[in-house]
């Protein structure tokens, strides 16, 4: 099915990435002499709202392959701009209160392998994978036995050719979801406590949690969801999932 004009309101639609309420992402070649810029179709009301770029790629730049957080609170990107000029290199954002702020640089020990592109984040929320044709130099000195091994790895993945590499951004996050990365469990409001209630919508009963259906927050909703017995809690009321101690 081809979507609306909404999103493909230019033959130059690219790298689509979905968010959990159905918002689409993606690139699309609409910058000064044809560089990508990213935007954002809205999905609300069970329809795509009219793409608008977002705020931090004004077109200057070619800002390529973004990936976004379930729950749009990051995103991470390929780009050109300072102080990645002469190649594509990888940047974070967060948005807060609705508002993107300025890309982040993920610094030297990332962006020195080249040309970073198709960045990816997997279903952890923190692991995030992307394409590159760095190639691994040899150590010194070298014994018989790790020459071999170069050898060998030349002749499969270490020939210059694109393969994937993967990073954990947990460094980048935990100023953003700093109660999540690692501490989830101690991030929880505890059973007992009624009146306590996260930013992702998890309140504490007597002897379990209660998930409204949306909050803002997807970490800690996907850590109870996987480690803890879901229950669906019926009612027409705010609460759609019920959660207990696995046994």
């Amino acid at each position: 099915m081809r979507l609306p004009d909404a999103i493909n309101f230019t033959n130059s639609v690219f790298s689509p990435a979905v968010a959990s309420d159905g918002s689409i992402y993606f690139m699309a070649a609409t910058g000064e002499g044809g560089k990508f810029q990213l935007y954002c179709s809205q999905f609300q009301n069970r329809a795509y709202q009219p793409a608008k770029p977002l705020s931090f790629s004004p077109g200057k730049f070619s800002d390529v392959d973004l990936t976004v957080a379930p729950d749009q609170s990051f995103i991470v990107f390929s780009s050109n701009r300072p102080p990645e000029s002469q190649s594509l290199g990888l940047f974070i954002v967060y948005r807060k209160h609705g508002v993107w702020g300025e890309p982040v640089d993920l610094g030297s020990d990332v962006n020195s392998m080249g040309d970073i592109i198709e960045a990816k984040l997997g279903p952890d929320g923190h692991t995030l994978y992307f394409a590159n044709n760095f190639v691994v130099p040899p150590a010194y000195p070298k014994s018989a036995s790790s020459a071999q091994e170069g050898l060998r790895n030349m002749q499969s993945w270490n020939n210059g050719l694109s393969n994937i590499w993967k990073i954990d951004l947990a460094p980048w996050l935990s100023t953003v979801h700093e109660p999540v990365i690692g501490n989830a469990a101690d991030a929880l409001p505890k059973p007992g406590d009624e009146h306590a209630r996260t930013e992702a919508g998890i309140w504490a009963a007597e002897d379990h949690w209660s998930l409204e259906a949306t909050g803002d927050t997807a970490f800690l909703r996907e850590f109870l969801l996987t480690n803890y017995r879901s229950v669906d809690a019926g009612g027409s009321g705010v609460h759609n999932r019920e959660i207990f101690p696995k046994g």
